[in-house]
């Protein structure tokens, strides 16, 4: 986890965000390849609300990548739709 003056220039929250997320995602899958997550129903949701607002944080900065980055950041906004709607914006199910 890094702090977000580590980094130089306008970028540094979202650069800060996208740390946080990664080691969010470490930790879940145990410090294997974060394609390797996997959580219990039940946890599903309480994870989510703590990604959320990193996700929310690095959203316009992923939209201002040349060629997909405006893709990414609507595919992302769709996924959190989905899990808002799944956890019920806030409250959720864990």
């Amino acid at each position: 986890m890094s702090n977000p003056n580590a980094y130089a220039g306008e970028h540094a929250e979202a650069l800060a965000a996208l740390d946080q997320i990664e080691s969010l995602a470490q930790r879940a899958s145990g410090g294997a390849d974060a394609t390797a997550l996997s959580f219990a129903p039940g946890n599903a949701c309480s994870e989510y609300q703590r990604v959320k607002p990193f996700l929310q944080t690095i959203i316009p900065f992923v939209s201002k990548i040349p060629v997909y980055g405006p893709k990414i950041a609507t595919a992302l906004q769709l996924l959190m739709g989905i899990g808002d709607q799944l956890c019920h914006a806030g409250g959720g199910r864990s």
